[in-house]
């Protein structure tokens, strides 16, 4: 019993280092923009931006992991900068995730503050921080130990007899990124921007916060290293637009890449200036997590909000255990472009600072 109870030590001690090690991931990465840059706060398009994401992987092991993300977003004292060339941008996130049969779950809440200039009419870029707690916990009663093994059965009455574990962890966190923005001040013939790209580089955890689940072992998080990249071309006399996207990011011994796009199809343009009339739209996406699944997603774009369905199928080894099924996702965007929710359109970001609907 001895022996067992080392190697049930040692299990945990590997599971919680590589579990802890890794953060959150998303296959709607377009949709958590400040849990992949903190330099994205204030650079969407217009004014106020919300953004809504669930996300349930490997449903067929039984056990759901689940992650659930929020942010808000928006650029500040843009009237009173707009002849400095510049203004600021903040966002406030939040996101909870619990995996496996010991819910381990991740909680953290975090403010992002980012420094935008414009470089000329068509370009932007953006400096941003970030910091926030970070909390881990699990639920040591969903877990078995070998003292709970009366000799027949295991029995979860009996006391584990283990001793020196915290059931949570904390710690200040920290992150920063470089953001850039492209924007085409022409339209096609139904009114729909030419074209616009995304793209940045961040890195996370600098701090390189510690855990300690178990008393006197400290592990630091690994920083996490992200490039991200995103586009829209539109063609001249077609409603139809694509969206080239990738990104990479890096943890510990860990990465990961997303590759591929999705084509548009546009019923409506927005009416320039006045918003009237909202941009509506219906999209398909095809991507590829590399050496682990293929992303099929659905969009729908009306009014002020988009909403998103994905769903990963599994390429991997794995692929024999989950018989194809990743993952889903659901997310749904609030986009304010001009400003109407707090009454801001008389300090119009898109008229200020030169630019276009595709701000």
């Amino acid at each position: 019993m001895i022996q067992v109870r080392i190697y049930s030590i040692i299990l945990l001690l590997f599971l919680f280092r590589s579990i802890v090690a890794q953060d959150i991931h998303f296959s709607q990465y377009g949709n958590a923009p400040l849990a992949i840059n903190p330099a994205n706060a204030g650079m969407g398009k217009g004014y106020n931006r919300a953004n809504l994401l669930y996300r349930s992987q490997y449903p067929s092991l039984g056990n759901v992991y689940s992650t659930q993300y929020l942010s808000l977003d928006f650029p500040i004292l843009n009237e009173s900068m707009r002849h400095k060339n510049g203004l600021l941008g903040i966002g406030i996130s939040f996101y909870n995730d619990v995996a496996g049969d010991a819910k381990m779950r991740t909680l953290n809440a975090a403010l992002s503050l980012s420094g935008i200039v414009t470089l000329s009419r068509q370009q932007r870029i953006s400096l941003g921080l970030q910091t926030g707690y970070m909390q881990k916990s699990f639920d040591v009663a969903n877990i078995q130990w070998d003292n709970q093994f009366n000799g027949t059965l295991y029995d979860p009455a009996l006391p584990s007899g283990e001793q020196g574990f915290s059931e949570r962890t904390g710690y200040l966190d920290m992150s920063a990124g470089i953001g850039y923005k492209y924007f085409s001040t022409n339209t096609n013939l139904y009114g729909i921007e030419r074209s616009s790209i995304d793209a940045g580089i961040a890195m996370f955890h600098l701090t390189k916060g510690k855990q300690e689940f178990i008393q006197g072992i400290q592990d630091k998080l690994y920083q996490r290293y992200v490039g991200h990249f995103s586009s829209l071309f539109t063609f001249e006399n077609r409603p139809f637009g694509i969206r080239p996207t990738l990104l990479y990011q890096r943890q510990g011994s860990l990465q990961e890449m997303i590759v591929g796009g999705g084509i548009n199809y546009y019923i409506k343009a927005d009416t320039k200036y006045t918003g009237f009339v909202k941009q509506t739209y219906i999209g398909l996406d095809l991507k590829y997590r590399l050496k682990d699944a293929f992303i099929a997603s659905l969009r729908l774009k009306f009014n002020d909000f988009e909403i998103v369905l994905s769903y990963d199928y599994t390429s991997s080894d794995l692929n024999t255990r989950l018989n194809g099924i990743g993952g889903f996702e659901i997310g749904i965007r609030f986009t304010d472009t001009y400003g109407t929710l707090f009454n801001q359109g008389n300090k119009h970001v898109i008229n200020s600072h030169g630019g276009n609907l595709s701000l």
